[in-house]
């Protein structure tokens, strides 16, 4: 991390794109997870195939829009995966859901970067955000956030490492959908 940043000295917007922005992102997921922990099923979904979550409304947010409920259900979620937050309205036209995964953060992102283009989205210009954070005991934390588009909707998908309770999984992911 300490070469990282003093690559960037003296170019602060580097700064906040390759090392603060993705540190806010991570903290929002751990955030969104440990909150709605209580409240949320832990039931199991996942696999190769479209979830079929099709409802919404645990959590505080309310009840998503058909049309983004429909983009939801489509999008594959990796086996072993379990839900931590059903989808719900996440502030005007958007939806958010959140899950706990048995996978690490780097395999997360592979396996949407695999899947989500043979469906027909198309990952953003922009190169995927992820940062390792080196611990003590020799393990690398990372998080990526990786952005879709597709028939005028746009999915963020954002990845961390679950630092909290392990027997809930090794990684938390956030699906945010809204159009375009």
């Amino acid at each position: 991390m300490a070469v990282l940043i003093s690559s960037v000295r003296g170019k602060p917007w580097v700064m906040v794109a390759i090392v603060i922005l993705p540190l806010i992102v991570a903290i929002a997921i751990a955030a969104a997870l440990l909150l709605n922990d209580e409240s949320s099923s832990s039931s199991v979904v996942g696999g190769s195939e479209p979830s079929g979550t099709s409802t919404g409304g645990q959590g505080g947010g309310g009840q998503p829009s058909i049309a983004l409920l429909s983009v939801n259900n489509s999008l594959p979620l990796p086996p072993g995966s379990s839900i931590n937050q059903a989808p719900v309205a996440a502030g005007g036209d958007r939806l958010l859901a959140v899950y706990w995964s048995s996978e690490l953060p780097g395999k997360l992102a592979e396996f949407y970067k695999a899947k989500l283009p043979s469906a027909g989205w198309v990952e953003s210009a922009g190169p995927s955000i992820s940062v390792s954070d080196p611990k003590d005991d020799g393990t690398v934390l990372s998080s990526y956030t990786l952005t879709f588009t597709k028939d005028g909707f746009q999915v963020v998908i954002s990845i961390a490492a679950n630092t909290k309770d392990a027997s809930k999984g090794a990684s938390g992911f956030a699906i945010t959908i809204t159009p375009k």
